[in-house]
């Protein structure tokens, strides 16, 4: 199993499966869990039977990179434009009550949409890290999203240099994946808007930047 320190209910209820049919299973099946974040002792425990000893894990060196994280009411920190932006007072205050009314009905619960706050965020962020011959990844819920904002920023003009935008879903052709693969066009960004695909489908080599809406479906 590849990826596996994406949780969720499947996910989960997958692994109860595959533990319940290791443990009833007479043969000598292997089970090999990959992960480029794995938490593998935990792992380790909830697979390995209690009469036995955990197994020892694999590493395989990789070369890391120095990641700086900025969530959404830290963006004050990342630029001094932010510090009195109302679409971000806005969208701060409306996650901190969406956190508030955690419950399923709650009418704080945030809807996984790209509001207009959000979309003036995004693009604003964009006018301070968009230079030639670099790519940023932008995270979105769905293909309206994806389709809403492109549109948006093919209308906005004010950026250091042309953007190549590019789109990653599940509706994409192998030959539009393969393009967000390649570097930047001559003088361009390579702004890449995607849906949760990009976490686990595919590995885009040259990112600089993402931005991450929190959103998904």
């Amino acid at each position: 199993m590849d990826e596996v320190h994406e949780r969720g209910m499947d996910s989960d209820l997958l692994n109860l499966l595959i533990k319940k049919l290791m443990q009833n299973s007479k043969s000598s099946t292997k089970l090999v869990i990959m992960s480029a974040t794995l938490q593998a002792h935990l792992f380790g425990q909830y697979f390995t039977p209690e009469d036995e000893m955990v197994r020892d894990t694999i590493f395989v060196g990789a070369r890391r990179y120095p990641v700086e994280v900025y969530f959404l009411d830290e963006w004050k920190n990342f630029s001094s434009s932010f510090k009195s932006d109302a679409s971000l007072n806005r969208l701060c205050k409306q996650f901190e009550m969406s956190c508030q009314g955690s419950d399923e009905n709650s009418k704080n619960k945030m809807r996984p949409e790209i509001t207009t706050d959000s979309q003036k965020l995004i693009i604003k962020l964009l006018t301070e890290i968009v230079k030639p011959k670099i790519c940023i990844l932008i995270f979105l819920p769905g293909i309206g999203e994806i389709a809403s904002l492109q549109e948006e920023l093919e209308k906005f003009a004010s950026f250091l240099c042309p953007l190549q935008i590019l789109v990653l879903h599940s509706l994409v052709s192998r030959e539009e994946q393969e393009a967000a693969m390649h570097p930047a066009m001559t003088g361009h960004c390579k702004l890449i808007l995607s849906t949760n695909i990009a976490e686990s489908s595919i590995t885009i080599p040259d990112v600089l930047y993402v931005i991450d809406s929190g959103l998904h479906r």
